[in-house]
Formats: C-alpha cells, sequence, structure tokens
C-alpha cells in the first residue's frame, strides 16, 4: 500500500503544478488588461500579431540584488508587478531605504515564443508561435512622480530619470540578460521623510512612439534623510569622516603643523548609493600654495553633473603646487548633487593644513609610444608639460546639472596654470589599443634619483572608455650606479576598452616626491565596439573529439605489438584459427632427450618433450 501510495503521488505531483501555474496566469490577466485600459488601449487588439497584453508579459524589471528594496526584494517587475510595486496593489508599498541616493533598474526582455497553449485561452489567442512573442522591445516614454503627505506644502523628494524620452530617444530592451537596458531614477531628498515614486512605462514593438503601445506601472516609496550619515572619507589607514579616535598615535590629515606630501589621497565610499557634484576645494593664502582635485571626473570643457559613490571606494587626489614656504589652511568641499534650482545643495567641509617647499623636478623628460604607428613623441621637458600635452583649462560658467542647479560659489579648479587651450597634438586611432609612457631621467638628476610616489592618476571619460594602468614606474636605486653621459629611462603602459563612440581626454598625472607633479594630456578616439562570437568548442563536443583521439592512440598501439612480434608462429595462431589437435608451442626454448632402454636398444629411438 505504501508503494502504490508513492506512486499515486508521482503521477499527481505533475497535475497539481499545472494547475498552480494556470491560476497563477489567471490572477495576472486582470492586472494586465487594466494597465492597458488606463492608456486608452483595447487588450484584445493585436499589434503585427502581438496583444498589448503579451508585450507587458515580456518585460522584467530588476534592481542590483546587493541592494534590493525592503521588503520587496530585487525583482521589481516579470510580466506582471511584483508585490509591493504594483500601482493598484492593496500591499504595502516596498521601501527605498534612506541610503539609497539613485536606483538603477535594468530592463530586459522575456522570450515566451515556446510559450503553451495556456496563454491562447487566456487572451483568446494561440501564443504558442505567435509573431512578436521573441525580439526587443521598446520604451517609448518614462513618467517619474513623486508625492508626500505634507501639511506644510514644503516638498520631500525630487526624483528624475536619468535620460529623457522623445521621438527620436527610445530606449531599446533586448534579451540580453548579461548586458541589459538600464534606467536610473535619481532622488533628491530635502527632508526627513516618506514619499511615493511612481514610474509609468510606455512599450511599443517598435522605436516609433506613434505606434500603438500599452503601459507599465510601478510604485514604491522612498525613505528620505539629510546629511552625509552615510560617507566614509579615510587617508591612508585613518578614518576622517566620521571623526576617528583623538587619541588616534597616527595624526595623518589632522596633524596640526601640516601634511609634507605632494599629493593627499582621500578614499570615499558608502554603504548605499550617493550622488555628489565634483568637489571644491580651496586655501587660505592662494599666493602661497595652488590647489587642484583629480578623481572619477574630468573638471575641463565638458563638466560632468555628479560623481557616483557606492560601497567601492572612490578615490580623490588633491594636487599641491607651493609657490614659496610656509604653512596653509586646506578647505575640501563636497555638495550633494541637486535636480532644481529652489533646492540648494547640503555641504560639508573637510579642513586640514598644508606644509609647503616643492619646486619642478627639472631633470624629467617624458614620451608617449604608440605600438601600432611606431611613433614617439614628446610630452614633457624639464618636468613641465609641453604645448600640445598641456591639461585642458575649466571653462568659466555653472555646471550642466538637471533642471538648471543653481551655479556654485566656488570654482571647480582654484588655479589654471599649467592649463592650456591648444589643441592636442597626439591623438590615439581607433585601432590602437596600448600606449606607451618613457619617463627619462638625464644624467645630472641621476646623483640624487627621483621617488616617483605616489603611483601615478589617471582621468578619463568613463562614459566612453575605460582605461587602465597596466605597467608602473618604480622608485630609482641611489645604489645602482650608470655609466656617465647615459640616461636612466622607466616605463608606464596604458590600455585602452571602449564602450561607445567618440573622444575622451586622457591625462596622466607622474607625482615625483618632493616636487611638483606633471600633468600630461592627449585624446583617445573610440568606436562602438562589436560583439564577437566565439569559436571555442562546446564540452561534449571536446569530450567527443578527446575520445576519438584515444580511440586511435589504442589502435595504433595494438597494431605496433602485433607487427614487431619476434614469432612467426605467434601472426599465424592470431590470423588463422588453430587446429583443436594441434599443440601449441611455446615461445621459449625446449630440450629434447633420447629414452634408451636395453630392451629398445637397436630399436628407434624415442623423443620426449619438456616444455618450460
Amino acid at each position: 500500500l505504501d508503494v502504490l501510495a508513492m506512486r499515486s503521488w508521482h503521477l499527481l505531483l505533475p497535475v497539481l503544478e499545472l494547475l498552480g501555474s494556470y491560476a497563477s496566469l489567471e490572477a495576472a490577466v486582470p492586472q494586465l488588461r487594466r494597465a492597458s485600459s488606463e492608456n486608452g488601449s483595447n487588450a484584445n487588439q493585436t499589434l503585427g500579431g502581438e496583444s498589448f497584453a503579451n508585450l507587458a508579459m515580456r518585460l522584467a524589471v530588476s534592481t542590483d540584488s546587493a541592494l534590493p528594496f525592503q521588503p520587496g526584494g530585487a525583482e521589481l517587475f516579470k510580466g506582471q508587478a511584483k508585490p509591493g510595486f504594483g500601482c493598484n496593489s492593496v500591499e504595502d508599498s516596498a521601501l527605498d531605504g534612506e541610503n539609497v541616493a539613485f536606483r538603477r533598474l535594468d530592463l530586459s526582455a522575456l522570450d515566451v515564443s515556446s510559450g503553451s497553449s495556456i496563454f491562447g485561452n487566456f487572451f483568446g489567442e494561440d501564443r504558442s508561435g505567435g509573431a512578436g512573442s521573441s525580439g526587443a522591445l521598446w520604451i517609448t516614454e518614462a513618467k517619474l512622480t513623486t508625492r508626500a503627505e505634507n501639511a506644510d506644502g514644503m516638498p520631500t523628494l525630487t526624483a528624475a530619470l536619468d535620460r529623457q524620452f522623445d521621438s527620436e530617444s527610445s530606449l531599446e530592451v533586448t534579451e540580453n540578460t548579461e548586458a541589459p537596458a538600464s534606467l536610473t531614477v535619481l532622488y533628491d531628498c530635502w527632508r526627513k521623510g516618506e514619499a511615493s515614486v511612481e514610474l509609468r512605462l510606455r512599450i511599443a514593438a517598435g522605436a516609433d512612439s506613434g505606434q500603438q503601445h500599452t503601459s507599465v506601472c510601478l510604485r514604491w516609496k522612498k525613505v528620505c534623510s539629510i546629511g552625509f550619515s552615510d560617507l566614509r572619507i579615510s587617508h591612508g589607514n585613518s578614518l576622517v569622516y566620521p571623526s576617528s579616535d583623538a587619541g588616534a598615535s597616527d595624526l595623518g590629515l589632522l596633524d596640526p603643523e601640516g601634511v609634507p606630501e605632494a599629493v593627499t589621497k582621500l578614499d570615499l565610499e558608502a554603504s548605499g548609493t550617493m550622488r555628489l557634484r565634483p568637489p571644491s576645494i580651496t586655501t587660505s593664502d592662494q599666493k602661497l600654495l595652488k590647489v587642484e582635485v583629480r578623481g572619477p571626473f574630468f573638471l575641463g570643457a565638458d563638466v560632468e553633473e555628479a560623481f557616483e559613490i557606492t560601497s567601492n571606494p572612490v578615490q580623490l587626489s588633491v594636487l599641491y603646487q607651493c609657490e614659496s614656504d610656509g604653512v596653509v589652511d586646506v578647505t575640501l568641499t563636497l555638495e550633494h548633487a541637486v535636480l532644481t534650482t529652489a533646492h540648494r545643495p547640503e555641504a560639508m567641509h573637510l579642513h586640514w593644513r598644508k606644509r609647503c617647499g616643492l619646486t619642478a623636478y627639472r631633470f624629467m623628460d617624458v614620451f608617449l609610444k604608440s605600438d601600432l604607428n611606431k611613433t614617439k613623441l614628446q610630452a614633457a621637458g624639464r618636468g613641465k608639460a609641453l604645448a600640445g600635452f598641456q591639461r585642458p583649462c575649466a571653462q568659466p560658467g555653472a555646471s550642466r546639472v538637471m533642471d538648471g542647479a543653481i551655479p556654485r560659489t566656488t570654482t571647480p579648479l582654484a588655479t589654471s596654470q599649467g592649463c592650456s587651450s591648444v589643441p592636442f597634438e597626439f591623438e590615439v586611432e581607433p585601432k590602437d589599443l596600448r600606449t606607451s609612457i618613457e619617463l627619462r631621467v638625464d644624467p645630472a638628476g641621476q646623483v640624487s634619483p627621483p621617488a616617483l610616489q605616489p603611483q601615478p592618476d589617471l582621468s578619463y571619460d568613463r562614459r566612453i572608455l575605460e582605461a587602465k594602468m597596466t605597467q608602473f614606474p618604480h622608485a630609482a636605486s641611489p645604489g645602482k650606479s650608470r655609466p656617465s653621459g647615459i640616461p636612466s629611462t622607466q616605463h608606464m603602459a596604458i590600455r585602452y576598452s571602449c564602450h561607445k563612440e567618440g573622444v575622451s581626454v586622457i591625462m596622466v598625472t607622474i607625482h615625483v616626491l618632493a616636487h611638483k607633479p606633471i600633468d600630461i594630456a592627449w585624446r583617445k578616439r573610440c568606436l562602438e565596439p562589436k560583439v564577437k562570437v566565439g569559436k571555442a568548442m562546446t564540452a561534449p563536443q571536446a569530450m567527443v573529439f578527446a575520445m576519438l583521439i584515444l580511440g586511435f592512440i589504442g589502435l595504433v598501439i595494438c597494431m605496433v605489438f602485433l607487427l614487431c612480434s619476434t614469432d612467426n608462429d605467434d601472426k599465424v595462431n592470431l590470423f588463422q584459427s588453430a587446429d583443436s589437435g594441434s599443440r601449441k608451442k611455446s615461445d621459449s626454448r625446449y630440450s629434447k632427450i633420447k629414452k634408451v632402454s636395453p630392451d629398445t636398444y637397436g630399436a628407434e629411438a624415442e623423443e620426449i618433450v619438456f616444455h618450460s
């Protein structure tokens, strides 16, 4: 009976699973038809063989699993809105935490071409192989609205998308889950509280916004806070913000006598996500000290609106240029990124002191080499960048921020010395993926070799390409002597990986201990990368190929042993059938002994064979 009960359960289990899937699909149909009716569309109409409800069922929206909604998780929409994200849901909305300043949404298309005929029962047509059940979707319009119930009428939250939609800028959503389309929601909190966020997406089967379409609605709540409580700033191994233990032995940046270093490196990180405007930096005496900032932004002609901070540390470098000896107060200002001119951004100020006494290292020349074209150009001489290789100057005016952000009270660069508006002399071609940098120290400077520390900084436009240093210079050793008149050289290498078509300024900052840094700039031109399909064999193909090779080797070994045998009789016995009455001879030698007796004397001898 137990065996019969177990077998009956195994037979009923697939039927129960099918009924459960059927019930979940039946519950999803009213929501899909309601979403189509809100946009004035009929869910039973078809568009190239595909209904509007099927368009919505093919959309999937998710976010970073490391920073999910609470509750709600990382999946917002998959054929229908997940619990906590529906606009018409009676359940409590999912919450986006107060440590989230922007939320990146990944959009992908689902392939329902292999769906069963159950879809046809729901929507009145056969979905098993209908047109348009696979391929790309198009987001032709996206609207983001916020709402908060405040008695004083003051806003709690302002939100915006990182891109605008019009008739020529639709967003293509493909079935590629490894590189999905992305849409980022930017938050701008005015005060503490909660606000409702509603996102409506208009989906069409083509890029033309005039085509018939359907809409998807998502809703959640954003928890707002103010200040910089989620920000952590480190200088080396010491924590600068929030303030570290006052009794620490290593004062670092907080040394009242001033930092002696030529470059101050600060690491910024957050447990969630933050958006900050490019920092500004000032000094108490600009005639004695001038400072600049380097980081994941380019303070040139095209100023970025904001830079992002996540759990991965972002490094800022503060460069000092001393005009004379002395101690100067330095102030670094960080501001939250805002979305409207009406909101004055919150700011925090970080203070420390710098002890001056630097000059340019006049024994070093820098050359740029192209491995593709075999060209070599001098970019710097006597510790200073030459014309055509100097960094571009900052342009006056306010930063380009969404909805016209307010002008900054301080300029991004405290000084424009060392910059130039002269066109660049060196441009890297799209096919050239590597640039070599040669650092040459004159023989006169080898008496006291320079210490190239800290490591060089690399600035570029991340929206166009990714640049990495694959070879770094090392500190010269004063104990090694070189022949007189022969300069010492060191090498650096930079590799490029293009994201899209465009031109980016590449700038390398070479730090020389106790001397002024050297800025060298050039341009890199990129083309749209092409997707390459690999030709490597799959695991089953490789296994079959290996078995064939092993079988062939075994056959060859058997043939070699067979043909190289020394006994011809063995060969005959292998290829011919042995006679049943025949006697098999051994490979070893055998001896013959004649048996002689008195009775048989004179008779024919009998031969006895002993086998060994």
